[in-house]
C-alpha cells in the first residue's frame, strides 16, 4: 500500500494552485508514482496512467494534477528511473498564476530560533 501524509518529508518538484507535487525515490515502490498534497488532502498518481491509485484528493485538484502531469510525464518518469530530482514548472492556465509564494526566515529572539514563513499573494 502506498501512503503519504501531509507532514512527510518528500522532495517537492513543483507547486501550483495550492497543490504541492512531491516524489519519493529512495526505495522501490511499484507502480512508479508521485504524490500530490492539497491542504489536508493527498493522493498518489501512477506515472504511466496518471490515475489516482490512493488518496482522497478532490476531483478538481485531481484534474489539475493530471493536466500538469500530462505535460511532464516523461520528465517525471525520468526522475523515477534515474533517481535524480529536479524542479518542474507549475501548471499555468492562461498565463496567470493564481498564487505566488515568498519564503522568508524570521528570527524569534525570545526563543533563539528561526522560523520559516511562506507568504502567499
Amino acid at each position: 500500500m502506498i501512503s503519504v501524509k501531509v507532514g512527510d518529508n518528500l522532495p517537492e518538484i513543483t507547486r501550483f494552485y495550492g497543490i504541492i507535487i512531491k516524489i519519493f525515490l529512495t526505495r522501490e515502490q511499484n507502480p512508479p508514482h508521485f504524490h500530490a498534497v492539497y491542504g489536508e488532502y493527498n493522493g498518489s498518481f501512477d506515472i504511466n496512467t496518471l490515475e489516482l491509485i490512493e488518496g482522497d484528493l478532490p476531483k478538481k485538484a485531481q484534474n489539475l494534477v493530471r493536466e500538469w502531469a500530462e505535460m511532464y510525464k516523461d520528465e517525471i518518469m525520468k526522475m523515477w528511473n534515474t533517481k535524480i530530482i529536479k524542479k518542474l514548472p507549475p501548471l499555468n492556465k492562461g498565463g496567470v498564476m493564481l498564487f505566488q509564494g515568498v519564503r522568508i526566515w524570521v528570527f524569534l529572539k525570545k526563543y533563539g530560533k528561526y522560523i520559516r514563513l511562506t507568504i502567499w499573494f
